[in-house]
């Protein structure tokens, strides 16, 4: 017996189109590069998978509120955010486009 804890987590599938490589080559080197990454204000990739039918996935952390484009264009019918909130996601955006572009070579996300 051990502990076990449930986390809820995003996957980005890759739906291959037949005869066409350069799709799961773009897909393998992004989990690539997304495996080096450390940084509070940058999505976590927490794992690869594969499906049965041969579909490659991409395991990130999940937002429950969605993507911040989302949050920001009230996507989901939800009131906009405080401004207190709207300046804390700017500032750790900001944060997170900051290492990404001080990395060598840099991410241009």
């Amino acid at each position: 017996s051990g502990n076990s804890s449930e986390q809820l987590v995003a996957v980005k599938q890759l739906h291959q189109v037949r005869g066409h490589s350069h799709g799961t080559h773009a897909f393998c080197k992004e989990i690539g590069i997304m495996q080096q990454l450390k940084h509070a204000n940058v999505v976590s990739l927490l794992g690869v998978s594969i499906s049965s039918e041969g579909i490659l996935g991409m395991v990130t952390e999940y937002f429950r509120r969605g993507s911040l484009f989302q949050l920001l264009h009230h996507a989901d019918g939800a009131p906009p955010p405080p401004l207190s909130l709207g300046l804390r996601l700017l500032r750790d955006c900001t944060a997170g486009m900051a290492y990404l572009h001080s990395l060598s070579p840099q991410i241009i996300h």
